[in-house]
């Protein structure tokens, strides 16, 4: 049952080392948790993680990545990552959403929600044309949020080869009215 708790959302300002750090913090305990609990590929080391993480802000920074923040009081409890692309038929910039992820104690409480409506907030604003967004089939609970809030699929289900194996994979996409 979701919680009455309000959540605050902002862009992250990635030239502050306090804000970088924090990331980097979330982003590990991403890879850590959400990614292991979905067996995507293999298990990650804690070597592994720390060396990916210290190579965020500045692929984030020099490929203009952006980064979304929940936090519930003074409490950072959700994470965002987005990048940009382009629609080759439109010619306009397309946010794709490549990681979210709120802390495991923190779900259901509209944090998820809180950083999908931020990001679409602020790509209307800077005159994006769509959010896109790939997720695992499996991944039932982040599914019904991205349809409840309005993703749809393109086309519903895609077969990727990822690495040795197959698993199914959703595309969706969330069209922002000009």
């Amino acid at each position: 049952m979701p919680s009455s708790l309000s959540s605050n959302v902002s862009k992250a300002n990635l030239s502050n080392p306090d804000i970088q750090e924090l990331v980097i913090t979330m982003t590990l305990e991403l890879q850590r948790g959400g990614r292991a609990r979905l067996n995507y590929g293999t298990d990650v080391s804690d070597e592994h993680a720390a060396n990916t993480t210290k190579q965020l802000i500045p692929l984030l920074l020099e490929n203009g990545g952006h980064v979304f923040l929940a936090y519930q009081g003074d409490a950072c409890v959700g994470i965002m990552i987005c990048l940009n692309s382009i629609s080759s038929y439109t010619l306009r910039l397309v946010l794709n959403v490549h990681d979210m992820y709120v802390r495991e104690e923190n779900r259901q409480q509209g944090h998820a929600k809180a950083l999908l409506e931020a990001a679409r907030n602020w790509a209307k604003l800077q005159g994006y044309v769509r959010l896109s967004l790939e997720v695992q089939a499996k991944n039932t609970r982040a599914v019904k949020l991205y349809r409840e809030f309005g993703f749809k699929g393109v086309p519903e289900n895609r077969i990727m080869e990822d690495l040795a194996k197959t698993e199914t994979k959703l595309y969706l996409e969330l069209g922002l009215a000009s």
